[in-house]
């Protein structure tokens, strides 16, 4: 090209209907590459940030009710529940999974799940990340977004030290990372 680069085309060829020959049309695509590669270094940094919060992060469809609760650093993501949100909420009220005192709170919770579309926070304690074994404190906030004109609604789940009221930054790294390598152990795999 004119900067001394080089150019990436595709070639659409097609036979002639009309007459003995064939089309031949050239599609310069060094744009849309250039712009996937920009695309590529945000989404990096989107995942980095993610990997610093520490937290759990969840997506919830309205359209068809699916609900995915994972946990994402770089490139390793570990899906705690992948399911209908009703069947997840139905599951953690009858293992007891919730504090009995925070059921009407959890209730509240997944209501504004299904409906919301402000930025919502709740905290209450449940052993969601622990199966039943320990209660833990939990913040989680909720937004509703729009994409490709379908309503998504995403949220942020941390672990809350009782005593500091700080979040706990490495809790899930704990359950699903080796502490030396960084690499996913047996439960996160």
């Amino acid at each position: 090209n004119k900067d001394g680069g080089y150019d990436t085309y595709v070639v659409n060829i097609r036979k002639g209907q009309d007459f003995e020959g064939y089309f031949l049309e050239l599609q310069n695509v060094s744009a849309n590459i250039k712009q996937l590669e920009q695309t590529d270094k945000r989404l990096d940094i989107v995942r980095d940030y993610l990997s610093l919060s520490g937290g759990i992060l969840f997506s919830y469809s309205p359209e068809d009710e699916h609900f995915c609760l994972f946990w994402q650093n770089y490139e390793q993501r570990v899906n705690l529940e992948d399911c209908r949100f009703d069947e997840w909420e139905r599951k953690i009220i009858r293992e007891g999974q919730v504090d009995e005192k925070d059921e009407v709170l959890f209730e509240t919770f997944c209501n504004s799940v299904r409906t919301t579309e402000y930025e919502q926070t709740y905290t209450f304690r449940g052993s969601f990340l622990t199966w039943g074994k320990n209660m833990d404190t939990y913040r989680v906030k909720l937004v509703s977004r729009t994409y490709d004109g379908k309503k998504l609604v995403i949220g942020v789940w941390t672990v809350i030290n009782e005593q500091s009221g700080n979040v706990v930054e490495d809790y899930v790294e704990g359950i699903y990372l080796d502490s030396m390598t960084k690499v996913m152990n047996k439960k996160g795999i």
